[in-house]
């Protein structure tokens, strides 16, 4: 037999470290291409257009209550950050700047969980989306009684 398949036979959880870890990367490059995607078609067409604007998904929490919901703008705002328009991006949405805040230092913390525990456990952690959601809330109150 093989040396490398009586290996394999004799430590089997090296297999399944290496399953785990193929199929951890294989999700990672799926997600990192969804979201190219994603970014590539919000960056070349514009969802405030009327012709193609109609494709977008649009708000629940309006078609339903007519309500602006604390997300009510995001994709235009995304749209004017990626041509370098912060300020229309602004118009559209002004939590965008916290929720894009925040997701950047989600992201880094992740990447720095080794390095500094107390940063990620923050960010990761109850104390961090109590914050934001209480955030988020207030901004749907806030721009519906003041028509931010």
């Amino acid at each position: 037999m093989p040396e490398s398949v009586m290996k394999s036979e004799q430590f089997p959880e090296r297999n399944i470290a290496s399953s785990k870890r193929k199929k951890s990367i294989g999700i990672t490059v799926a997600v990192t291409a969804a979201v190219v995607l994603i970014l590539g078609v919000y960056g070349s067409i514009d969802p405030a257009d009327a012709e193609y604007g109609r494709f977008f998904p649009k708000c629940p929490v309006k078609l339903l209550t007519g309500l602006d919901c604390p997300s009510c703008g995001l994709q235009r705002s995304l749209h004017a950050l990626m041509h370098g328009d912060l300020w229309s991006a602004l118009k559209y949405n002004w939590f965008v700047i916290f929720s894009f805040s925040y997701l950047g230092c989600v992201l880094i913390s992740k990447y720095w969980r080794g390095k500094n525990d107390r940063v990620y456990h923050f960010f990761w952690g109850t104390t961090a989306c109590i914050i934001y959601v209480v955030l988020y809330f207030l901004w749907f109150a806030l721009r519906n009684i003041f028509g931010v």
